[in-house]
């Protein structure tokens, strides 16, 4: 929220791929849950890891980026990849985010709109997701101070933490030329499937 409040403020945030992907995003989100409540998902986060290392990879050698979308793809089909970014995005437990810039990137935004955009969107999946899990988790306490499965005290330390330096990431964002953010980005969803992998 923080975040996509900072963008905004920057007028970077491309509102209408957002509401053409929104009931996709939302149906995925609650499927999304609703599998990882259900399923084991480490065969996924082991796919989704190499996936990242190889997509940061290729994002760190990408030239050309777009100076604005020549025109958007139809809703039904910003419906459907909303859809499976809101679901990949629950069963990993990810804002979305290491998926849905390159997505935009893919549509022909430029970099810094991609990456605004990806916030809204990442709000939305963290918003439905956060419901789904509470909802879900309600009855299955695995550790106190849980709601749902939610579990609260990383909530209140991370919660005031993000929310203050989310804005300053934003403000970085824009402030950065092109080619520092895609390399920063790159080494970022690098370091996040390794992570996943390693996690593993």
């Amino acid at each position: 929220l923080a975040s996509m409040i900072a963008h905004q403020s920057k007028r970077a945030i491309q509102w209408s791929v957002v509401k053409k992907m929104l009931p996709g995003l939302v149906l995925g989100c609650l499927v999304g849950a609703y599998f990882a409540h259900m399923v084991p998902s480490t065969i996924l986060e082991l796919i989704f890891g190499l996936f990242a290392i190889i997509l940061g990879v290729n994002f760190y050698r990408y030239q050309g980026f777009p100076l604005r979308p020549d025109k958007l793809p139809l809703s039904s089909h910003l419906n459907g990849l909303g859809f499976g970014v809101g679901a990949l995005s629950n069963i990993l437990g990810i804002g979305g985010g290491t998926m849905t810039v390159p997505l935009f990137v893919r549509l022909k935004l430029s970099l810094k709109s991609s990456i605004a955009t990806s916030t809204a969107t990442g709000f939305i999946i963290t918003l439905i997701g956060a419901v789904a899990y509470l909802i879900l988790g309600l009855g299955e306490t695995y550790y106190e101070s849980t709601l749902g499965f939610i579990y609260l005290p990383a909530f209140y330390i991370l919660a005031p933490a993000t929310f203050v330096t989310a804005p300053l990431g934003a403000k970085l964002s824009h402030a950065m030329n092109t080619e520092h953010l895609k390399k920063v980005f790159a080494i970022c969803l690098i370091a996040v499937g390794a992570l996943i992998v390693l996690k593993i």
